[in-house]
Formats: structure tokens, sequence, C-alpha cells
């Protein structure tokens, strides 16, 4: 059977529904946030990735962290970088369920990532697992993203030598010619007030963490620039000029908020830590005007990555 429509439905969705778990995949590409939506969808889900292409297309540092993070958090993931010769372009996906009694086969030009799912046009099928099991199940040449080594045998993108840590002025590098909005952190119609319950300061209202928070996207940004930020509820990685990232998500009323997606505390925390304000406390035009800066501008690295800048 030839799939080419509804694909994230047909391929992921139903079969998990239908009481398949585990999922194996070799693709060629991936991204953080589509796994993190899926983990966290799909609660009982097991995902085993190898990606193919890891030492053909250049992995950024903040993805292979985020693919550390969510291997660590959820217990659920695991993924492997192939290191072999030549890279593979193949999309498989094994379905089976714990006892490995049933198996369910898809391969297609899909690549795990949401554009492959649900933007761009693919073709899938159905197959005999018998045809692909051993192709998966075979490969030797890989290594853990969580192998103490593997800043050893992988190249990142935009890390500082051979660890995790971004190297900043080289991403700064990476947006020039970027597209790029400037949101403002203060009141909409009063540049001299933070707001008091919304923006960097939306938990100060009773009974809410005091340091959740989120960006507000006004309407006129959004308005003009319609294809910039994600849709509504997508998940996206925003990395910060100063070396964190967030996996981050389209909130609220005609996506006019960007937010944490599990904690909605963490820009909260970061924004505090960064304006030198006391965890929790109340965020004012003093921190800002003190800070010399009252937005962030933020470049769109691709469909799912992001990039603030606040210097």
């Amino acid at each position: 059977m030839i799939y080419t429509e509804n694909l994230l439905e047909d391929i992921i969705i139903k079969p998990y529904r239908e009481g398949l778990q585990e999922l194996s995949v070799v693709t060629g590409q991936t991204s953080p946030a589509f796994i993190h939506h899926l983990l966290y969808s799909l609660e009982k889900l097991e995902l085993k990735i190898i990606i193919g292409l890891a030492n053909e297309k250049t992995i950024p540092i903040w993805d292979h962290n985020e693919y550390v993070k969510l291997t660590q958090n959820t217990g659920r993931l695991s993924i492997n970088y192939y290191l072999g010769s030549p890279p593979i372009h193949s999309n498989i996906y094994i379905w089976s369920n714990q006892l490995k009694t049933e198996e369910l086969v898809f391969i297609g030009s899909a690549e795990f990532t949401r554009n492959s799912f649900s933007k761009y046009k693919e073709v899938m099928t159905r197959v005999n697992h018998l045809e692909t099991k051993n192709e998966l199940l075979g490969l030797q040449k890989i290594i853990s993203c969580i192998d103490p080594n593997v800043y050893n045998q992988v190249k990142f993108l935009s890390n500082r030598g051979n660890s995790n840590n971004i190297n900043t002025l080289d991403l700064i590098k990476y947006t020039n010619g970027r597209p790029y909005v400037d949101l403002k952190l203060t009141e909409a119609n009063d540049e001299n007030k933070v707001p008091l319950k919304s923006g960097l300061n939306w938990g100060q209202r009773s009974g809410r963490n005091q340091n959740q928070a989120y960006i507000n996207v006004p309407t006129h940004i959004r308005n003009t620039y319609p294809d910039f930020f994600p849709n509504q509820k997508e998940k996206f990685v925003l990395v910060t000029d100063d070396g964190y990232h967030f996996i981050c998500v389209m909130s609220q009323d005609n996506a006019k908020a960007i937010t944490t997606s599990r904690d909605t505390s963490e820009l909260g925390k970061y924004f505090r830590k960064r304006l030198g304000v006391e965890l929790g406390n109340l965020i004012t035009i003093n921190d800002l005007d003190s800070y010399g800066r009252d937005y962030v501008r933020i470049y769109k690295l691709n469909d799912e990555t992001y990039f603030l800048e606040f210097s």
C-alpha cells in the first residue's frame, strides 16, 4: 500500500493506537522538536533512532544536547549516530509490540521530521518486515548520543572544542542573512512599563508558579510575517546567544505567545537570571533599563530552530 497523505496519522499515530508501542527508525535526519512532540503526546512510545547522515550533514550541537536531555528525561528514547560509509539516506520505520510477536514496517522518502510528516510531499509504503529488519539491526558503526566518546567521533555544528558547549560566536555568524523579528518585552501601548501579569510576569498571580513567562508575539508581527513562526501548538528549538536552548511551543489564542513546552517557568527563570532578578520576583522596567535592552531579536534558522539574541 502506498501512502502520500496523512503520514503522521497512518505511519505513526494509527499503529500506536493499535497497540504497537516500540518504534525503531533508521532515517537520514531527525529533529528534537518532533521527537519531543511524539514522546510526550504518545506516553507509552518507546523510540529507537539511528541517524544515517550524522557525519554527512553536521548535527547542530543544540540538537544533540536536546537528544541527550530527552534520552535521560524520558527513559523511552535511544538515539545513535551512524559513523559508517557511505552514509545512510534510507528511511525505515519498524513497529513492534513488547513481545515482538507483531511487526509493521514502512519505508519511503519521509525523514523523521515534522516537515516530512506534515508539510512536504512524501511517499511511504508498507513492506514485509523480513526485507528490512536485518538492515536495521545489522548496523555496526554507530555510537549513542550519550556515549562520552561521541564528541571525538561525531562532528557537531557550533560546538566549542570536543564538548557539548555551544560556540556562541560561531552561532551568531550563522545568523547572517537569516530573517528576524524584534519582539518587545514591554507593554504594547507603554514602553515604560513591563506587563504586571503577562509576558515575563505571567506567573505573578495567585496560585501560579511565579517564574512562569512567555514572549508575546503581537498581532501585527503575525500578520506581517505569517510564515515566520510555527503554527499554534507546534514545537521548536529556541537557542539563545549565551548558549542555552529550550524546546518551545507557540501557545495561546492565535499563537500569540512563545512558551517553553513542558515547564512554562523555564523562560521566566532564564530571563530573571540574565537580568539579575531574584527568582520569583516581578520584572520591572528598571530591570530592563539596567540591563540595557527591552526587546529580543529572534532569527529563524529553519522551520524547527530559532535563535534568540538579547545582548
